[in-house]
């Protein structure tokens, strides 16, 4: 389990850490408060693929052209970022990222031309090292480049248009698995089902499910033209997944993504978008189900009804299971109060402020 991260020129943060993270962590405050930055920081400084998970970083925010050297401060103005991931068995993860206009790796340039990526091409370098002592925390001046890191773990040639390959080295000591759950860039639902089925989840997420598709009979994998296709079975026919709503999908998405893990960390980004009430309350629940199955689950979110809800699903005994965080950033250095799950409950309405 993930229990603290330091951050050093990754996006809009200059500087900050959160320390002390639980089972499950909720992320809260203003647009611009760094929320979804720590996700980016947790998924690049824990993930056994660092260049990778930064390459995703940048083409998860679509909206943004050239937005390689975007993933660092100031658009990689001040050098290069850190982070550091710590967890509770006592071990530090490192990560220095580096942007370079140069696009190194003429292999990894041809594959983007061939999928007709936009040129220029630029490079992320992720360099890794699971060592504490080589990490300095003194925000030394940015334009001092690290010197103590290993060779590069990872590299990610990133395309105008944000696509990317990425070549990563990977990182056998890191028993580490984190990933971000998205529902642009996901798995495949039908593959997603398939690993549910291995393990006999599938009821659990079709009553799930249930609680806001009124007469569904069961959820499987049906094929059309030889292409397997996630589907909703009514006793009077069925209709493919992708065309049950935004909020279905979200929720089927959700419930599959947690309940075909055995363990490791889940990130979430405002897993209440596109989501009516009963659905917000059923993602509250398989939420909570999989941090009591042994995952953890860091979110951000927006929605007072998303923590009430779980704060409904959470049992008096589970809510030492419960961390959140109210965030802010002030030129760059992030800020934040932590409140540990009996004082969520008792602040209840002052947390309201912040996702207001």
């Amino acid at each position: 389990m993930i229990t603290s991260v330091r951050i050093k020129n990754l996006r809009g943060i200059h500087a900050g850490a959160l320390e002390r993270l639980t089972p499950l962590v909720v992320l809260v405050g203003p647009n611009s408060a760094g929320k979804s930055t720590i996700l980016d920081a947790l998924l690049i400084g824990a993930g056994q693929r660092p260049a990778s998970s930064a390459g995703y970083a940048v083409r998860r925010r679509a909206g943004l052209r050239h937005g390689a050297r975007w993933l660092l401060w100031r658009g990689a103005q001040q050098g290069h970022a850190e982070i550091t991931v710590q967890t509770a068995a006592g071990r530090a993860y490192g990560r220095t990222i580096v942007w370079s206009e140069e696009a190194l790796g003429e292999p990894m340039r041809r594959q983007l031309s061939e999928k007709g990526a936009d040129p220029p091409f630029s490079t992320i370098e992720v360099r890794a090292k699971a060592d504490s002592s080589l990490i300095s925390w003194d925000f030394r001046p940015a334009q001092q480049e690290p010197t103590s890191w290993d060779a590069a773990s990872g590299v990610a040639v990133v395309a105008a248009d944000n696509t990317y390959v990425a070549a990563d080295t990977r990182d056998e000591r890191s028993t580490l698995d984190v990933w971000m759950v998205d529902p642009r860039l996901g798995h495949p639902l039908s593959e997603l089902y398939s690993r549910i089925a291995e393990r006999g989840r599938r009821q659990a997420v079709r009553d799930l499910v249930a609680a806001i598709v009124p007469g569904l009979d069961v959820i499987e994998i049906l094929t059309e033209h030889n292409d397997p296709r996630l589907h909703l079975t009514f006793p009077d026919g069925s209709v493919p997944v992708a065309l049950a709503g935004d909020g279905v999908q979200a929720l089927v998405r959700l419930s599959l993504e947690l309940a075909s893990r055995p363990g490791g960390t889940v990130l979430l980004e405002e897993p209440e978008a596109h989501q009516h009430p009963a659905a917000i309350w059923a993602s509250a629940q398989a939420i909570v189900e999989g941090v009591r199955r042994g995952l953890q689950i860091i979110l951000s979110t927006h929605s007072l009804e998303l923590l009430d809800a779980l704060l409904n699903a959470l049992r008096d005994e589970d809510l030492g299971l419960l961390s959140l965080y109210r965030l802010k950033l002030a030129a760059g250095d992030l800020r934040h109060s932590r409140l540990d799950g009996a004082e969520v409950r008792l602040s209840r309405d002052a947390i309201g402020d912040d996702l207001r």
